[in-house]
């Protein structure tokens, strides 16, 4: 709400403040509610883009294949973060791999069957956020960066995790995150206003199991990459990849972040919500009337 000066007599003044007023209520009448039992920070991302593997995007994104791109654009520029700083981060992320997935990414027999690499997303898949509880998001949504450290399965046959995951065979292409999503929020104008992090791990590998679509679960920190306060939220999709050409894929994906205390994992949400529901032909389950 752009601030209104106050000019001329008592009454203009007081017309004024009485105008703002109505036009701040008008304007969070169109915010969206925070659903019931989460916290304000809950948002829904979703993508659609077409990614060619014959082409690259325009810099600063290099090297990018399959939606995968070389990281240190994401990590130097985006996040700011120096050399020293990402060297700490990388070696958080392999001890979190080897922790809840038993992969030691520096293991020469993994060589030839994983791959791990500092990333950032194709900005051709359109990875934007269109709803943020409490806030008015423009129909396009705000763009958002999403970087951090990745395994990727390539042995044909799979490969088979260890630590809390032991036992527990992946497929080929399975992959598994460490990182964070940069939401560039702006203004009517298209201005950057606000800019904010969430940070997260892989609380599963994403397997694609049918070939084309893969589910995924992640948990969510509000406060840094090594998570210094506990885990806040989780984030939860779907990812489908379907070839268009011999060379392109369409990937559209559908995440969203929840966040709140509730157990057994903060960011599920309530067990049970409260309110009617409505019967075809009239009146509301669990009523007496």
């Amino acid at each position: 709400m752009k601030n209104r000066h106050l000019i001329g007599s008592w009454s203009i003044a007081c017309f004024s403040v009485i105008l703002m007023v109505s036009l701040s209520l008008a304007a969070s009448a169109d915010e969206p509610p925070i659903p019931t039992g989460f916290t304000s920070d809950f948002r829904v991302l979703m993508s659609t883009g077409v990614v060619d593997n014959a082409e690259q995007p325009d810099p600063p994104f290099l090297n990018c294949f399959s939606a995968l791109c070389d990281g240190d654009y994401f990590h130097k520029v985006v996040m700011g973060r120096s050399d020293a700083e990402i060297a700490d981060l990388e070696q958080l992320a392999k001890t979190f791999y080897l922790e809840r997935f038993g992969i030691d990414v520096d293991d020469p027999a993994n060589a030839g069957r994983l791959h791990f690499q500092r990333y950032t997303l194709d900005p051709r898949m359109n990875y934007r956020n269109y709803i943020a509880a409490g806030k008015q998001v423009p129909a396009e949504g705000w763009h958002l960066y999403d970087g951090g450290w990745v395994v990727v399965v390539i042995d044909p046959n799979g490969y088979t995790l260890r630590g809390e995951w032991a036992g527990y065979h992946t497929r080929v292409n399975t992959l598994i995150y460490f990182g964070n999503y940069h939401i560039m929020e702006t203004d009517a104008s298209g201005e950057v206003v606000n800019e904010v992090d969430f940070f997260y791990r892989a609380g599963g590998p994403m397997n694609f199991d049918t070939g084309f679509d893969a589910s995924f679960n992640c948990e969510l920190s509000l406060d840094g990459q090594d998570f210094p306060t506990g885990v806040h939220g989780v984030g939860q999709g779907i990812t489908s990849t379907v070839p268009v050409s011999s060379t392109a894929i369409r990937i559209t994906v559908r995440t969203v972040l929840t966040f709140g205390p509730s157990s057994p994992t903060p960011g599920l949400g309530p067990e049970g919500i409260s309110g009617p529901i409505p019967l075809i032909g009239g009146g509301f389950y669990g009523s007496d009337d």
